[in-house]
């Protein structure tokens, strides 16, 4: 009869075992040609019942087969060949291995040895090319966020390191101590505190730990300072977490990072800006529009976070300065309004669409009036009011008008109370819009303020300020309106902020800012945390201070 072939995919044992005749190999003296199970797992061989004169004698040895190198990563053992086929045409008494070994970086030779009935024994070797390419883990004892009140107790947890590339050596170690960052209490402010470890292969593997310092009050406290003069600039929040400032009277960017608390320059802007915009398009690029021309042309461009660099793009139709930008819920940016010089000229009733698609401007319709210092704000699922500024004839505008996508066209809405320009709109969390402060015909108008109901598409007052102010900033915090700095008439250059709250009205001050400032930016970086930067100063000529103002 024919005879079968011994052939195993994989055959795992470390002690050889010869099996015996009347056992598992089977001949005319034990039972005839009869066929066997295989050998229960645990076993390290196998025999099969083969008659012939092929084995007869058994000259030919058993054939083993496998991947001369392999790579694989470090940690855990090796116990056998790559890839390891064996097979033997009269039985096999057994398949061996080398003894397992813990795969450290570097190379290692596995073997198989196997030996049948006849005697004739093979072998085959695998060398493993073993890499570490992993960081170690870096697990943090404690919590990952820690929210601390001012003035209390950092209680430091440290973190554990494990490194399967060294068997295990760092299981057990500890970093008592960040390796970078460190937390004052005394000072609010997110704290970021990293905990890093470089095995010898030089991975790194890193946790982080946010300790985040909240006032009990309204609180304000100095940080870094510009690089440059920042007048009449403009600050965006990337996507990053970091922001972007951008212009002034200064051809530079620079970034500010909220968690070291620094700034640092970008790539530099194509031309300089000053009363632009800067909207942040849905691909995480910045376009920044307006506030400069060349040989009477306006210079448009796009800023890249992800690589620093700046980049041309299409120009708008007409250069203008003291314009409003805002994206539309399609991603396209609508851009109305403004002066066509920097520091006189008429006021333009013209709007454009930029297309990030294309990178191209497109005209759309016009305002009813021509204006320049106005607000523009995006009123979710009705369209895009303007409200106020200088028209062109100089004087203070009361009308608004309402923008709507679908149509290109803008209407007219109820007109505000008060006269007024450079002074500021929010939308509140209901859907309703502030309007305060602002250079108003009689000066003590200039603490006024009053709410835009979508609903109603009409206006009614909202109480005053303490301080009459313009060019100040106005920043939604916790569903509150925060009020910093300004200019007023009387007093000069505010230090001063004040808050609103919806249903509640005007709280008063709230903390007095590191330095008096008008004409700045302000950019909430968190819940509690708003980054005022740069502007008009008595106390910082250059226009270079930022500062943190924190509402608990």
């Amino acid at each position: 009869m024919s005879r079968p072939v011994i052939h195993e995919k994989r055959w795992h044992g470390m002690i050889p075992q010869t099996l015996t005749v009347c056992g598992l190999w089977l001949s005319t003296a034990c039972g005839g040609d009869t066929a066997v199970p295989e050998t229960p797992a645990g076993m390290n061989a196998q025999a099969q019942a083969v008659e012939g004169d092929s084995c007869d004698p058994d000259t030919i040895p058993p054939v083993l087969t496998c991947d001369a190198e392999a790579i694989e990563e470090c940690g855990g053992y090796l116990t056998e060949p790559a890839n390891l086929e064996f097979s033997d045409n009269c039985g096999l008494q057994y398949v061996d291995y080398t003894y397992p070994t813990y795969k450290m970086p570097g190379d290692i030779s596995i073997s198989a040895f196997a030996k049948d009935f006849g005697n004739n024994s093979s072998s085959c070797t695998t060398v493993f090319h073993v890499l570490d390419t992993l960081p170690p883990d870096v697990d943090l004892f404690g919590p990952s966020e820690i929210t601390l009140s001012v003035g209390s107790e950092y209680v430091e947890y440290g973190a554990g390191v494990y490194d399967l590339c060294m068997h295990g050596s760092y299981g057990g170690w500890s970093l008592s101590r960040p390796t970078t960052g460190t937390v004052n209490t005394q000072v609010p402010g997110t704290y970021v505190l990293t905990y890093s470890l470089t095995d010898h292969s030089g991975n790194t593997g890193t946790a982080t730990r946010t300790v985040k310092v909240v006032a009990s009050t309204p609180t304000s406290t100095q940080t870094a300072s510009t690089t440059q003069s920042r007048l009449r600039h403009t600050a965006t929040l990337l996507g990053n977490g970091r922001v972007l400032v951008v212009g002034g009277y200064s051809r530079t960017a620079e970034e500010y990072h909220p968690s070291a608390r620094t700034w640092a320059a970008v790539g530099a802007p194509l031309a300089t800006h000053r009363g632009h915009t800067a909207s942040l398009l849905a691909d995480g690029t910045v376009l920044v529009a307006g506030g400069t021309k060349v040989s009477s042309a306006s210079v448009e461009e796009l800023y890249d976070p992800a690589q620093g660099q700046w980049s041309r793009t299409g120009r708008m139709s007409t250069p203008r300065y003291d314009h409003t930008a805002v994206v539309l819920p399609d991603g396209k940016v609508l851009v109305a309004g403004g002066g066509t010089s920097e520091s006189s000229g008429g006021a333009l009733a013209s709007a454009e669409l930029y297309d990030p698609s294309t990178r191209q401007w497109s005209a759309t319709g016009p305002l009813s009036a021509a204006r320049r210092n106005h607000t523009m704000t995006l009123l979710p699922g009705l369209g895009v009011l303007v409200t106020g500024g200088v028209g062109a004839d100089g004087a203070l505008l009361s009308s608004a008008e309402l923008y709507t996508p679908s149509t290109g066209t803008w209407t007219s809405v109820g007109a505000l109370r008060t006269a007024r320009s450079a002074h500021t709109a929010t939308r509140l969390n209901n859907g309703q819009v502030l309007v305060v402060g602002g250079l108003t015909q009689d000066s003590s108008l200039s603490a006024t303020s009053e709410l835009f109901d979508p609903a109603t598409l009409t206006w009614t007052p909202a109480g005053s300020m303490i301080s009459p102010r313009q060019s100040h900033t106005a920043t939604l915090v916790k569903g509150q309106v925060l009020v910093t700095g300004g200019y007023n008439p009387q007093t000069g250059i505010q230090y001063s902020s004040e808050l609103y709250s919806p249903g509640a009205g005007w709280r008063g001050y709230q903390s007095f800012m590191y330095q008096d400032r008008y004409k700045h930016t302000a950019t909430s970086l968190d819940a509690d945390t708003v980054l005022l930067v740069g502007g008009y100063s008595n106390a910082d000529p250059n226009a270079t201070s930022a500062e943190l103002h924190f509402q608990p």
